[in-house]
C-alpha cells in the first residue's frame, strides 16, 4: 500500500465532468484507486443537482477487472457518454474531487479523500463507498463528516410575518 508524506495511505482520484448539450442534466464519472482495487463512481441528473450532497438519483459504483487502471475506466465511461448520439461533452469544473483547468489524476491521503468524499456526495453516500474497500473502512471518518460538515450553512429559520389584529377577520 502507497502511502503519503505523512504515513497514511493514499487514494487516486481520476475526475471527469460532461454536461449534455441542451444544458440540462450532468454526468460524473470518479475513478479511485486504493490499495490495488480499482472502482469507478458515477452520478448523473438534472443540473441543479449537480452541487447538492446526497441530492439526485443514487451512484452507481463500478468494480474494474484487476490490472485495469483509473485513468481507463473513467476513459471508457467518457468515450461512450461522448459518443454524438449520447449528447455529452466534457467540461472542467471546480467542486469536491474536480480540479478546475485539469483531467489529471492526482492522489490523496487517505484522511484528505474521505473529508473531500462526504464534501462531495454527502454522508450517506460517502459511508457507502468507503464500504467498499475494508482498507478504508479501518480509517475512522467522523472526523471527515465533521470536517465537512462545519461548511454547511446552517439552515435560516423562517421570518414571522406582522399579520396585525385584523388577521382573519373575515
Amino acid at each position: 500500500m502507497r502511502t503519503g508524506p505523512s504515513g497514511l495511505p493514499v487514494v487516486r482520484v481520476v475526475p471527469r465532468y460532461m454536461e449534455h448539450k441542451g444544458g440540462t442534466k450532468f454526468y460524473e464519472a470518479i475513478g479511485i484507486e486504493f490499495n490495488g482495487v480499482t472502482r469507478v463512481v458515477r452520478r448523473w441528473g438534472p443540473m441543479e443537482v449537480f452541487k447538492k450532497r446526497d441530492a439526485g438519483p443514487d451512484i452507481k459504483v463500478d468494480t474494474l477487472n484487476g490490472g485495469t487502471t483509473a485513468w481507463n475506466g473513467v476513459e471508457a465511461v467518457v468515450a461512450e457518454k461522448t459518443k454524438s448520439s449520447k449528447g455529452y461533452n466534457t467540461v472542467t469544473v471546480k467542486h469536491g474531487f474536480h480540479r478546475a483547468m485539469t483531467d489529471a489524476g492526482y492522489d490523496l491521503e487517505a484522511d484528505e479523500f474521505l473529508t473531500k468524499l462526504v464534501d462531495h456526495y454527502g454522508a450517506a453516500r460517502a459511508e457507502h463507498i468507503k464500504s467498499m474497500w475494508a482498507d478504508l473502512e479501518d480509517i475512522d471518518l467522523s472526523n471527515a463528516v465533521l470536517e465537512a460538515a462545519d461548511d454547511v450553512p446552517a439552515p435560516k429559520k423562517p421570518v414571522e410575518i406582522e399579520r396585525g389584529d385584523a388577521w382573519g377577520a373575515w
